[in-house]
């Protein structure tokens, strides 16, 4: 019988626990943003090497990597609002996952959350994104 209650005891606290650190969409939507943003600024460091290597190893010229910059920046603040608008999550209590609802492909699963940790669906957000440039990663 203790066995039992011991069993039930872990039971409760793990589900309690999962439950307590669930993320909710506001965390969602931010892991989006900043996995997008890395990937965004790993294109940019790409086209960075692409000219040296055109260009017979001559660094890019400040005003090229301060366009870069600015145009990260831009695309970025306009990803947060069509995240924000093309994200539900749904909550499980112990759980939530994250889906892109869109009119003409549907419902994508694109990040799970668990133990207040997100797990991106990386290459459905490449895809979405068209972030697979040149093959990389």
């Amino acid at each position: 019988m203790k066995k039992i209650w011991k069993i039930l005891l872990v039971t409760v606290a793990v589900a309690g626990i999962l439950a307590a650190t669930c993320p909710g969409k506001q965390r969602h939507a931010d892991a989006i943003v900043n996995y997008l943003s890395n990937e965004l600024h790993k294109q940019a460091d790409n086209l960075v090497k692409e000219y040296e290597k055109h260009h017979n190893n001559n660094s890019m010229p400040d005003e090229g990597k301060q366009v870069l910059s600015k145009l990260e920046k831009s695309l970025i603040d306009q990803i947060k609002p069509v995240v924000r608008d093309v994200l539900v999550v749904k909550n499980y209590g112990l759980f939530s996952i994250g889906y892109f609802v869109d009119e003409t492909d549907g419902t994508t699963r694109v990040t799970t959350g668990i133990l207040g940790m997100i797990i991106h669906n990386k290459n459905e957000l490449k895809t979405d994104y068209n972030l697979n440039i040149n093959g990389s990663r």
